[in-house]
Parts: structure tokens; sequence; C-alpha cells
């Protein structure tokens, strides 16, 4: 079978199959072959032009311990974005100069799993834990939906929606009610597969809530592995609550609540909010997720994919703010570093497809492949996303 492989603004390569390599110092079994660990970050090893070779032969390496090896090196040690770019971009052209060494068609494979692996960092995003004023209202502007069965409390100034609403589509949809101090996390809807609005064309913010339920059907994965918003994917690390990061506030006193220090950046107030935030939370236990759309079809339309025989997703509430206004959720520092925006992510992304781009245009005619400007073709991946990178 074949995996099309479009050249777009984001990446969305494939990942790589089955193969197996050789390189200058001799050959490898890809089948059998030990991850090579002993460069795992930048500066340690032999080198193979700006990337330790030790990641060279992970790359050509078919087995799950090689790729988490290749995914340490590109991410660890709190790799910035840019950081995680300039890896995968020397790595890339490593590869690309393994040609008439390593078989063309394993180099493609390589470099379709490198690019696969930063793009699933770059769309990264983690659950915050969130905390609720009693008092807090929506914005003027915002779209405000509160979910959860027809019987159940609407926090005021939000919308109800409630199984049936055709608003939500999911195999197995119902609204579930508990005790809660908040009304946006009393109650939900669990089994949500897709939500679909219709707004205005333009840019915005969307925050997507849940509440920790102490149910791992419904609170382990609460939002699945992967959010597609308008096509865009979000890859979801931490989904567990005992990882959430802590911590984020919807509270119409925000610069009040954390003073002087407070900063606005990228559209938030953040900056330390004390005891305050963690009070509320320890009673309400609530998270949520921050995700940025562009809608140019009058449409938001969020895909939540990724979930086990067992496991069903969990909304509580969901927040579409305009990306012009300060978003009514204020973030502690620890917080705010968890988002890049996406104009960001895009042209990171850009860079690693570019330098794959022209790699590919050399090698792909060794592999009988005639590439275009508009898509490659390469062998689909044999093995589960789940092999890709752990979730921790």
């Amino acid at each position: 079978m074949i995996a099309r492989i479009p050249s777009r603004r984001f990446a969305g390569l494939a990942v790589a199959g089955a193969f197996a390599f050789c390189v200058a110092a001799g050959a490898v079994d890809a089948q059998t072959a030990a991850p090579q660990t002993a460069a795992t970050t930048p500066g340690g090893g032999a080198q193979a032009d700006g990337a330790p070779r030790e990641m060279v032969i992970n790359a050509l390496t078919k087995s799950r311990e090689s790729l988490h090896a290749l995914n340490q090196y590109l991410v660890g040690d709190g790799a910035s974005p840019q950081q995680v770019t300039q890896r995968a971009t020397e790595l890339i052209q490593a590869l690309g100069r393994q040609r008439g060494v390593a078989k063309a068609d394993d180099l493609l494979l390589a470099i379709d799993r490198v690019t696969a692996l930063t793009s699933r960092s770059l769309a990264k995003s983690e659950i915050i834990q969130l905390a609720i004023d009693q008092d807090f209202r929506p914005a003027k502007g915002t779209m405000a939906l509160d979910f959860g069965p027809p019987d159940g409390t609407v926090h005021p100034g939000f919308e109800r929606v409630v199984p049936g609403d055709a608003r939500i589509t999911g195999g197995k949809i119902n609204g579930l009610r508990r005790p809660a101090e908040s009304d946006l996390l009393s109650d939900g809807v669990s089994g949500i597969e897709r939500i679909k609005v219709k707004v205005a064309n333009g840019r915005y913010r969307v925050v997507l809530m849940t509440q920790n339920l102490g149910d791992q059907r419904l609170s382990g994965n609460p939002f699945g592995r992967q959010i597609r918003i308008n096509g865009v994917p979000v890859v979801i690390a931490s989904s567990r609550p005992g990882d959430w990061r802590s911590e984020g506030m919807l509270t119409n006193r925000g610069a009040a609540l954390v003073g002087s220090t407070g900063q606005r950046a990228g559209g938030f107030i953040s900056g330390a909010m004390g005891d305050v935030a963690k009070r509320i939370y320890a009673r309400q236990q609530g998270g949520a997720i921050v995700i940025e759309a562009f809608a140019d079809g009058e449409e938001i339309d969020l895909e939540l994919i990724g979930f086990g025989e067992d496991s069903n997703s969990y909304v509580t509430g969901m927040l579409v703010e305009p990306m012009d206004q300060i978003s009514d959720l204020v973030l502690s520092p620890e917080a705010r570093r968890t988002l890049m925006p996406l104009e960001v992510r895009l042209a990171l992304e850009a860079q690693v497809v570019a330098a794959a781009a022209a790699v590919i245009e050399q090698v792909a005619p060794d592999a009988g492949l005639v590439p275009s400007a508009t898509d490659i073709e390469l062998p689909e991946p044999e093995f589960e996303t789940a092999d890709v990178v752990s979730e921790s």
C-alpha cells in the first residue's frame, strides 16, 4: 500500500515502516540492532554532519527502543521548539549524506520518521489544571458552551449542550452529572468524538474543559490522544490528571489576581496566583486544553481521536474566544510556557519539511520515484502511532 505525502505548510508525513540499512562503519541488522544511546544529546558521541552518528543509526533501525532513543534526542533535555527544529534539520541532512551507502528506500523512510517525530513534538499540547471562579462570566464576543444532561445546571452566561445536540456527534454519547462546586464541572457529556460550531471567519482560541472523575475510562484520556481542529492535528501529551500542568483559572479578576508581577503576553494574563487557584482546584479537580484555530469556512470543527475500547471522551465546557482579545483563562508561568502560537509552530514545521524535501528530491530518483513539487509517495508505515513516542 502507498501513503501519499503532500507538500504543505505543516508537517504530516507518515511514520516510517520496516527496513534494514548499512552505514560506512559496517552493516547493521535493522530487525535486531540495539538502540544507540551514547549520544542522545547534542555534542555527545561521533558526529555525522551536525547530528550524532548514533541517531542516524536509530533513524534507520526498526525497533520501539530506537524510536524512543530518537525521540529523546530530538526533544530531550527540555529542548525548546527551536532546538527541536535544529536537531531534526541536522539529522535529516545527515541522513541525506548517507546516499549511496544506505538504500534509498530506507533513507526516505528514515527521513519520514524524523519528520513525523518532530511534527508530533511541535504539535504537542498539555492539559492544564483548571479552577473556576464562582462569579466568572464569559467576555462579550466569546462563545461559551456548558455540556451536560438536560436536567443539569448551566453556568451563567453559557449555552447548554446536551446529548442529541446537532453540534456534537459520537457513538456512545451520554450526559453525566455529579456533585461539584462549579456548574461548569458538575456535569458533562461523555463519548463525544466531534464538535462543530458556527463562527465568523477569523482566528480563535479554543478552551476545552473536563473534570477529573476518578474514572480511568473518562478522566484518564478525556480528550483522546489527538485533537484535529479544522484539520490541523494537536497531539495531547500527559493526559492523566496526575500529569496535568499547574495551573489556570477562569476569572474576571485576572489582573488583580496576579498583581504587579503579572504579564499580558500572547493573549493571556499570566503570573503567580498564589494559593487562590490551588485551593479552588483542590475542590473542583478540573482540567483544560488550549488550542488555536483558524476558521475560513465559518466553522470550527474539533475531532477527538485516539480512545481505547474501554475509554471515552469527557467534555464539560468550551470557550471559543477571538484571538484579538485577552483570554478569560489566567495562566501561571508554567502553564503559559506550554503554549506555542500556531504561526510559530507552522513556521518551524515548514523549516523541517523544507529540509526533508531538499533531501528527498535527491534520494527519490534512486528509489525509482519521481518527486514533484506537490507530492511524494512512500511505503505505508507498519507500526502503530503508540510505538512512535511515549506518552510520558
